[in-house]
């Protein structure tokens, strides 16, 4: 199945080609984490299918969708999900908002890894908690969770722990000795555990994606909350549907509660067609998208190892995101930001974006063609010329 790409946002609305930059189509925007990549044609005929109908009425989850993700799940990564433990949200950052909004009140902490995308943190702050930043350290040359640092952090108001899988924007996956150490950590202290793992489908040779409820023995008794999505995976994030995995019942039911609260129980006109082709007919390119996305890390590591030396090209264990520290070359965030901008013409998202934990590096896309990865090193190598 091919995988074609589509690079020019000029005249969309897509947050990556941004408002600021419309103007100046030179301007290469690899911050935001979508790809320039068509959808699978499976995806795309449904919604030609629904445009054709010219019906777009209210809509229902179809039937059998939490067979979809079960199945997912099970045949992905030999991960059991009954399907009556799954729930849809529209996207990740509000389901993540609806579990904070639940089982948490104001005032209790909640514990991030940082550097972290600012939809975990903003989840916590956004509802009057008290985020406690765990940030990953650097031990050579591979963020590790600071398993020591993150006892210090709990206390009686701490209610939950808010894990990335894989994690963005440094790329790790965690290992089972690590998943292990978090879940430990959880129940040693009642936590609340919340992990987001849209990158999951995103995993490079040598490493294994493992969902956090492999590593419980009876997931229902536990107070665990998986979100994932397939939108990063077949890149349609604009078409927004999520699940909320949650295996203990009364859990669950609190969450059906606010979910019909907020009213977000019904998925778009669009996402309610393309559930099912997407859950099974796109494994073809799944594959094909993901050597080549593989394919661009590993050309941009090899660059800037051999061109930009003064850089560190951190590799990914998974997504297709590159995290790249600038520290030897003792410029601030603002130097560099302005170097990438004004002589590169290169927007990627700096590090304190992602909390001060990034201070000293910025995030790269490499979710595109081979033709614009190789235009964005080029530009990256002008910098310093």
């Amino acid at each position: 199945m091919e995988v074609r790409y589509v690079t020019d946002r000029h005249d969309t609305l897509c947050a990556k080609y941004r408002q600021d930059y419309r103007d100046n189509p030179d301007y290469l925007y690899c911050g935001v984490a979508d790809m320039d990549l068509a959808p699978p044609e499976p995806v795309l005929e449904a919604m030609k299918r629904r445009l054709d109908h010219g019906v777009f009425g209210y809509t229902e989850l179809p039937d059998g969708y939490e067979k979809l993700v079960s199945d997912w799940m099970r045949e992905q990564y030999h991960c059991e999900v009954k399907q009556e433990w799954v729930l849809f949200s529209p996207r990740i950052n509000m389901a993540l908002n609806m579990a904070v909004d639940t089982f948490t009140e104001p005032g209790d902490s909640i514990i991030v890894n940082t550097p972290a995308y600012p939809a975990l943190t903003g989840a916590v702050e956004k509802w009057g908690r008290n985020l406690k930043e765990s940030p990953l350290l650097l031990k050579n040359g591979r963020f590790t969770i600071d398993f020591d640092g993150l006892e210090r952090l709990a206390d009686q108001k701490t209610r939950a722990y808010i894990l990335c899988n894989p994690h963005n924007p440094t790329g790790r996956v965690w290992t089972d000795e690590e998943l292990s150490g978090v879940t430990a950590f959880c129940k040693r202290h009642n936590l609340l555990l919340l992990s987001d793992d849209i990158h999951g489908d995103f995993v490079w040779p040598g490493h294994v994606y493992k969902p956090l409820l492999t590593m419980y023995h009876n997931p229902e008794q536990e107070k665990v909350i998986v979100f994932n999505s397939l939108t990063k995976t077949l890149n349609i994030p604009g078409l927004i549907f999520s699940s909320i995995i949650l295996p203990n019942p009364e859990m669950r039911r609190a969450m059906e509660e606010t979910i019909d609260r907020w009213g977000l129980h019904n998925p778009n006109v669009f996402a309610a067609d393309i559930l099912k082709p997407a859950y099974r007919e796109c494994g073809e390119w799944v594959d094909c998208m993901r050597a080549q996305v593989y394919e661009n890390i590993k050309t941009a590591q090899e660059f800037i190892n051999r061109e930009l030396p003064w850089l560190d090209a951190y590799v990914p264990d998974g997504t297709y995101l590159m995290w790249i520290g600038y520290g030897r070359t003792g410029l601030s965030e603002e130097d560099m930001r302005r170097l990438l901008e004004e002589k590169g013409h290169l927007i990627p998202l700096m590090g304190t974006h992602f909390k001060e934990a990034g201070r000293g590096w910025f995030r790269l896309n490499m979710g595109t063609s081979g033709e614009q990865v190789n235009k964005i090193l080029e530009r990256l190598a002008l910098c310093w010329t």
